[in-house]
């Protein structure tokens, strides 16, 4: 396999990069930082494989969460960032433009902020500001790669500051169940080749269900965008079932060559949504190439969440496998960073 930045090995240290995270962040010095209930709502701000570090956040907390959880991937701060919101901010670089501009704005509204990165602008204003700061492993190749160092941090310090309670021994759970799993795609490698192998040459259509699963689902359209270097769609259950559904009554003949599902299941899902999943199946079926089920292992949601990661990133790197892709560099987004990149003075 083509793989010039070792990204099927870093993908596979995923329980060490957790554990490492975790470690890392509860010796962390976060006296400074406000406490419940002085909290209103909680931002993460944060691009591509940084953001979807707050997409994990929100879906594992939103059950038990008692203030909003919002996640910023743009340039704009939303006007009800006040000195009452609890601002985490994400950059594997430390150097994310849309980051570094509402890192500025937050400071200026007057949020409490916490800030996660390798190094960059971002840890520069921390100690300018007296943020503090979780410094992120710079030898991960790809922020895409360091899934595990930049959410676990998040989840810790909403427990930090009294938001969520038991996220902790979650996290360790997660992180031993995850040990396993690993043994299992080693040991049979076949499940995830099957997906692969189903995905060449369609584009897939990730279905997840609203909470965990929506954020895997945007996770591994992600990971195929650019890993395997495909155009990968994704949408949720059962908000797709009044829009998605319907526009399946047409074009059938073509989306039947060019598109497959797969659908990320989970043993936590409501009830109506196994239903529509079903309804789904029968509808659809006859104008996709295929559906195939991903059912997430684990007992908890962060269990389920991050085995949903996991796997996930493995079918990913196996279609890159099967497509002879390198995974690692992807330089269409280097370009894109390079064409419209923003004064230095802008940023700092």
């Amino acid at each position: 396999m083509i793989d010039s930045l070792g990204m099927s090995g870093v993908a596979l240290r995923l329980p060490e990069q957790m554990a490492a995270a975790l470690n890392g962040t509860l010796s962390a010095d976060f006296d400074i930082l406000p406490r419940v209930p002085g909290i209103s709502n909680v931002c993460v701000a944060g691009m591509g494989g940084s953001g979807i570090a707050g997409d994990l956040l929100g879906s594992l907390v939103a059950d038990e969460c008692p203030v909003p959880v919002s996640v910023i991937k743009s340039y704009r701060l939303p006007r009800y960032v006040d000195e009452y919101t609890f601002l985490m901010v994400v950059s594997f670089s430390g150097n994310t433009e849309e980051t570094l501009e509402v890192m500025h704005a937050g400071h200026e509204a007057g949020a409490k902020m916490l800030a996660v990165s390798t190094g960059g602008m971002v840890s520069k204003l921390a100690l300018q500001w007296g943020v503090p700061w979780v410094e992120v492993d710079s030898d991960i190749p790809q922020p895409r790669a360091a899934i595990g160092a930049l959410s676990v941090p998040l989840v810790v310090a909403l427990e930090r500051v009294g938001i969520v309670q038991g996220a902790v021994d979650k996290l360790r759970g997660a992180i031993a169940h995850l040990e396993r799993r690993r043994e299992q795609f080693l040991s049979d490698p076949a499940p995830v080749e099957a997906i692969a192998g189903k995905l060449l040459g369609h584009i897939p259509l990730i279905w997840g269900s609203d909470g965990l699963a929506s954020a895997a689902a945007v996770r591994l359209r992600s990971q195929l965008n650019e890993n395997a270097k495909v155009m990968a769609i994704s949408s949720v259950v059962p908000e797709l079932c009044h829009n998605e559904l319907a526009g399946w009554g047409q074009l059938g003949d073509i989306t039947r060559q060019l598109v497959t599902v797969v659908a990320l299941r989970h043993a936590g899902e409501h009830e109506q949504v196994k239903r529509r999943f079903e309804f789904l199946r029968d509808v659809v079926s006859e104008s996709v190439s295929d559906i195939v089920e991903l059912w997430a292992g684990g007992d908890t949601d962060v269990s389920r969440l991050f085995d949903l990661i996991f796997a996930g990133d493995m079918v990913s790197l196996a279609v890159a496998r099967l497509e002879q892709i390198d995974p690692g560099p992807v330089p269409i987004l280097d370009q894109m960073k390079a064409f419209t990149q923003a004064s230095p003075d802008r940023l700092s």
